[in-house]
């Protein structure tokens, strides 16, 4: 009767042992997940952060824009903000004054 015994307090020592291991996996994997998600928490507040910046960086860049309607093109150019400029009689140094003009839309050759 011993052996059978001793065979069961085996049995449920190897039980035990394993079942402290898989406690500490679980620990393991239960600390892992709460510091990613506290990682995932700062990095949602950074993306966040960046989006304003970009939409403050967009607002600057479009405050600085002039958009001309209706402005009769008779031919296919790109140089119609010279032209523009000329009319207005404004003295600019295109290479200075202008970083980038262009036409919003499709050139249509019926004006």
């Amino acid at each position: 009767m011993g052996t059978g015994f001793q065979k069961i307090e085996n049995m449920f020592a190897q039980i035990n042992v394993k079942l402290q291991a898989m406690d500490d996996k679980l620990e393991y994997l239960v600390t892992e997940n709460e510091r990613r998600k506290e990682e995932n928490k700062e990095m949602k507040k950074q993306i966040l952060n960046q989006e304003f910046r970009i939409a403050a960086l967009e607002r600057e860049t479009k405050r600085k824009n002039i958009i001309i309607r209706e402005v009769e093109d008779k031919k296919k150019t790109t140089n119609v903000s010279t032209q523009i400029v000329q009319k207005l009689g404004v003295t600019i140094k295109k290479e200075v004054d202008i970083d980038e003009a262009k036409r919003i839309g499709k050139y249509r050759a019926d004006g």
